[in-house]
Parts: C-alpha cells; structure tokens; sequence
C-alpha cells in the first residue's frame, strides 16, 4: 500500500506507531493474562494506553471509565470496552453512574459532562465561574450531587447539573473524593488528613477528625444504616467510622504504600487499591485486611466492587484489571 500524500503524512505515521505500541501491549499483556488468571485478577486489553483515572459500574454488566480525555463503556461486566465519543480534551477524573441512561464526569478546569442516553452523546454542563478543576463527582439520584476539587472547590446540583451553586468548605486544602450517603448528607476527603461533611445538603459543611495528617485520596460509605464510613490515603493510611463520621480510628494495613481508592459491596466485603499494584481486601467487614498479588506494578486509581467476588479497577497507562472470583 502506498504512503499517503504529503498532507496526511503525520497523521498517517502517528496512527501507524499507535498501532504498533497497541500491538506491542498486546503481546505483552496477553501473558500476564493467563498468568493473572491463576491469581484470581485478570488483565483486560484496553482500547488505549492513556491513564485511567475513575471507574463505576451500575449493575454485573453496565459500566464507565474515565480518565485523559476519554469515556470508556463496557455492557459485558468489564471483558471488553469500547471508547465513546466526547466533546472535551481535559482529563477526566470521575464517573459517577447514576440510571442506565445518566451519568456524569467530572475533570480539568471546570469540566463538567453528562450523558442522558447511556454515553450515546456526551454533552458539556456550564460549572459556576472560576472554579477550579474538579477531581470527584457523586450522585444519590438523576438530580441530586456534589462535584469536589482543588483548594476546598464544592459545587452542588439539585436539578441534574442544569444548575451548579458554590458552597463553602471549612478547608481550602484540595479535595480529592467526595460520597453521599442521601441528598441532605455527603462527605470529602483531601490533603493533610481533611475529612468534611454535611448533614443540611451542604449549607453547611464541617470538619471531622480523621485521627491522621495524611493526605486522603478515597472515602466510601457501606453499613445497613450508611454510618459505616472508610477512608485511605498515603503510607498506607486507612482510617474507619462507625457512627456517621462523628469519631475515627486508623487501622492496621498490610502495606505502607500509597491507597488511592477504596470500595465495599456490602459491610463484610471491600477492596483498596493503590500505587504499584497495591491491592488489599477484607471479607469481614474491615477487621483483617490482606494483600492480594497483582498482576501490574502500575498506579491503580479506582476501584469499584460489585459484590463480595466482583471487581474491577483501573489505573495507569490503560490498565484495566477485573475479578470474578474476589481475586484470591
């Protein structure tokens, strides 16, 4: 076949190396994946090597990731993953999955995206002036949230995301995960240990003692009566609540490596992730954790559980890790 003309070149050239660095990735990872499959995660092959930053699954089999500048879908429980069209070139930080049809991201300097037809289209949502780049979303229902970010940013929708207003947070440290147990309560955590939360649908927020310094990377919420609240961050940190965030304890971890996220199927059930591979679980309700091995040694970011033995997360450089089998 002959090279295209002078005018297409570049872009002929550019297509042509990523293709062979996807191909590349494909040899190399298709080993590991046999090989993580005898060690309970498997490395699924994703559409491209950019860093992926969040994930969220609505049931077994529908759910998103997100991360430098790209939405992915899968509807078969993470085996596959298509990329989906979007109308942004930021990095996306967080995906919050919502209904079979919403669901919205939130990412650098202000970016908002939402979808109401299960990622068909993806459309941009106008966030308050000068606000600062945006590192979680979370959603209690199709009209109720809170977007979090850099130095204390808080912004809040009760109509979907038509509307965004400010709110004041009592620390102006970047906030780096936000979760919400109904409309009226939400909690975030950030740098040097910051836990806030509100009970009033954010008219006011307040500060918590996380019992650590710190830095705080993600928060989760399970328990029957969503009082039950964990909390991860550098050297291996994990702080727990029991009683809605009110009193802390840190707990004893198995690494001192960096948790970047944390998630809980139900109270018995959770999985952290973090740098070089890091992942840690426990299947009685936070009382022991153990490391599990990893078939990567790249940053995972997020980590989403489904039940007891249903998991997926993702990280670095595509990476795009799952288990069916609770990854023992």
């Amino acid at each position: 076949m002959p090279a295209p003309s002078s005018g297409m070149t570049i872009n002929y050239y550019k297509m042509k190396s990523y293709r062979i660095i996807l191909f590349i990735a494909a040899i190399i990872v298709l080993p590991l994946r046999s090989f993580s499959q005898q060690h309970g995660w498997q490395i699924e092959l994703p559409p491209s090597l950019r860093h992926l930053y969040s994930v969220d699954f609505l049931n077994y089999n529908v759910g998103y990731a997100c991360g430098q500048a790209e939405i992915l879908f899968t509807s078969d429980g993470g085996a596959n993953w298509t990329e989906q069209q979007i109308p942004t070139a930021y990095k996306l930080y967080s995906i919050s999955v919502i209904d079979a049809y919403c669901s919205m991201v939130a990412g650098r300097d202000g970016t908002i995206l939402r979808t109401t037809d299960g990622g068909a289209h993806w459309t941009k949502q106008e966030a308050p002036s000068k606000v600062m780049p945006l590192k979680s979303s979370c959603f209690v229902d199709s009209l109720h949230g809170w977007i979090v970010g850099w130095y204390g940013t808080i912004i809040h929708t009760v109509n979907g995301g038509k509307n965004w207003t400010e709110q004041h947070s009592p620390s102006n440290v970047f906030l780096n995960k936000v979760v919400a147990a109904n409309e009226k309560t939400a909690y975030a955590v950030g740098e040097l240990g910051v836990v806030i939360r509100t009970i009033n649908e954010g008219k006011t927020w307040e500060s918590l003692p996380s019992e650590t310094t710190d830095s705080l990377y993600g928060i989760c919420i399970t328990g029957k009566n969503k009082n039950i609240i964990y909390a991860v961050g550098d050297h291996g940190t994990m702080v727990r609540s029991l009683d809605g965030g009110t009193h802390w304890k840190c707990m004893e971890m198995p690494t001192k490596l960096t948790l970047l996220d944390i998630s809980f199927s139900d109270e018995q059930h959770g999985t952290a992730v973090g740098t070089n591979g890091t992942i840690i679980r426990t299947d009685d309700g936070g009382a022991h954790w153990k490391t599990q091995q990893s078939p990567v040694q790249t940053h995972l970011n997020s980590v989403c559980q489904i039940d007891a033995k249903t998991i997926t997360a993702v990280g670095a450089n595509g990476t795009i890790l799952r288990t069916t089998n609770g990854g023992w």
